[in-house]
């Protein structure tokens, strides 16, 4: 299994993905920022993987999952959320004891969470892809410093599910993810593959269907 960070990325920014209710999507359409019914007091997650967005919400049909936004994001502040983050699931041979990793999960306001990628059909991929949940301070600055543009993309994916049922789907249509390469320190606290792997990169969505 595959374990790198795939994005849609430039050396500005970087786009993650977000399933919203129509209140929540609704003000940040009308305002241009998220308005008083998003919470800054919950866990907030962002997703790298389109098709892992879409396999969350079920192609925006779960409820309050029914509003899906393309957000970009500084390239830093894209850091400085992977610099906080910690693995929601205990692994010996990087947190140590099982009590170093749940006081660290405990304080963190990044949360972790690496499940398998998936393709255009909902199958698992032979990779993972990124959730990061954000809290407290660090989602205060995703709200207010680190988001720098949006857009809803809900429309675009119902009209790719309705191919993709039509057996007429376009794969070139979809965002183009590669390896989002981290720093050492990074890589090895969140178990990441090292290494700017050509075959990783150049791994299509579809593959293994």
């Amino acid at each position: 299994m595959n374990k790198s960070i795939y994005a849609t990325h430039s050396e500005q920014h970087v786009t993650v993905y977000q399933a919203f209710g129509h209140e929540i999507a609704n003000e940040l359409l009308l305002h241009g920022k998220f308005g008083s019914s998003f919470s800054l007091s919950r866990v907030s997650w962002i997703k790298t993987s389109l098709l892992w967005m879409m396999y969350r919400s079920d192609w925006a049909t779960k409820r309050d999952q029914e509003r899906i936004f393309s957000i970009q994001i500084t390239k830093e502040g894209f850091d400085d959320i992977l610099s906080q983050a910690v693995l929601t699931k205990f692994r010996p041979k990087i947190h140590g004891t099982k009590k170093e990793w749940e006081q660290k999960l405990k304080i963190s306001n990044v949360l972790c969470q690496m499940d398998p990628d998936r393709d255009i059909y909902g199958y698992e991929l032979k990779r993972k892809a990124v959730q990061l949940g954000l809290k407290n301070e660090v989602l205060k600055m995703y709200v207010n410093e680190f988001i720098t543009g949006f857009s809803e993309i809900t429309p675009k994916v119902k009209n790719f599910k309705k191919m993709i049922l039509e057996n007429n789907q376009e794969t070139d249509l979809l965002p183009k993810e590669i390896v989002y390469m981290t720093n050492d320190t990074v890589a090895k606290k969140l178990g990441l593959n090292k290494g700017d792997d050509d075959k990783c990169i150049q791994e299509s969505l579809s593959e293994n269907n």
